[in-house]
């Protein structure tokens, strides 16, 4: 679920991202090296679920994880670096307050976690369900034109709705390059 609500997020924050630099793609690499990491606290916390140190390891992660996330967003947004000069700056505060709240909420948590692990745990639970709801950010799902699989045009080569730029020769590999 958790590794779900990430790659959501990670595909809306790319929505709004229109070009790409190196450092994008290493911020971006970092984020996705937080989000495979999650399984083993998320094991870790599924095995001993009464253990403090399991909830703070599982905390930690998922803090640093939201970290990277809101690190993206930043860095993509900040002087317009990599969005459209037309994004509403309040889209971004949102996206900003929706990408922290999570990492507030483990961090919260993992500081109940010393007083009461059990109470902890329920921090857990209450952060996926607020992510799984739409927020005002995800708006750009019901602006866009549906498509159905139908109407994407096919060419014989694989090259499905590709501009002539994408398949042109010099962009082809064949099956022997790859």
């Amino acid at each position: 679920m958790i590794v779900g609500i990430y790659w959501v997020a990670h595909h809306n924050t790319f929505n709004y991202i229109k070009r790409s630099d190196r450092i994008l793609l290493w911020l971006n690499l970092l984020l996705l090296l937080c989000i495979v990491f999650i399984p083993f606290p998320t094991a870790l916390i599924g095995q001993y679920p009464e253990q403090q140190i399991s909830v703070v390891i599982y905390g930690g992660t998922l803090v640093i994880t939201g970290l990277a996330l809101q690190l993206l967003w930043w860095y993509a947004t900040s002087n317009y670096r990599l969005v459209d000069r037309d994004i509403d700056p309040q889209l971004v505060q949102r996206a900003t307050r929706r990408n922290l709240t999570a990492p507030l909420i483990y961090l919260l948590a993992i500081v109940v976690s010393f007083l009461n692990v059990q109470i902890s745990l329920i921090f857990f639970i209450l952060v996926p369900v607020y992510y799984i709801f739409p927020g005002r950010i995800d708006r750009h799902w019901i602006l866009r034109p549906i498509h159905s699989i139908d109407d994407a045009s096919g060419s014989d080569d694989g090259d499905a709705g590709l501009s002539g730029e994408e398949t042109s020769p010099a962009n082809r590999m064949s099956a022997e390059d790859r």
